[in-house]
């Protein structure tokens, strides 16, 4: 999986950005479009950069600007016993899910 958006969804976003700055300032562009800063709060300045040419090369800001999708969720290797509640039926009768694992 590439890391980095290529330059054309970039340049589109870079539209986007100018044609709504048509109507709107660029703190309400960076609030409709959920451009934040590392503590959440829009980002005008990066809609101001984008609209600019400004292409970002740390992952943080590509992910906050919406160049990035959000990464997937990270699944754990636990012991199934951890996962696995209740009681199961092995053979025919009923034992815990720590005796049927074992």
């Amino acid at each position: 999986m590439q890391n980095r958006p290529n330059a054309r969804k970039i340049q589109k976003l870079a539209r986007k950005l100018a044609k709504a700055h048509k109507t709107m300032s660029y703190p309400q562009i960076a609030k409709a479009f959920g451009i934040t800063t590392p503590t959440g709060a829009p980002n005008p300045r990066l809609v101001k950069w984008l609209t600019e040419g400004y292409r970002p090369s740390h992952e943080d800001t590509l992910r906050r600007s919406g160049l990035l999708a959000d990464a997937p969720p990270v699944i754990h290797d636990e012991p199934a016993r951890r996962v696995l509640t209740g009681p199961w039926k092995l053979d025919s009768r009923w034992v815990s899910p720590e005796e049927a694992l074992k």
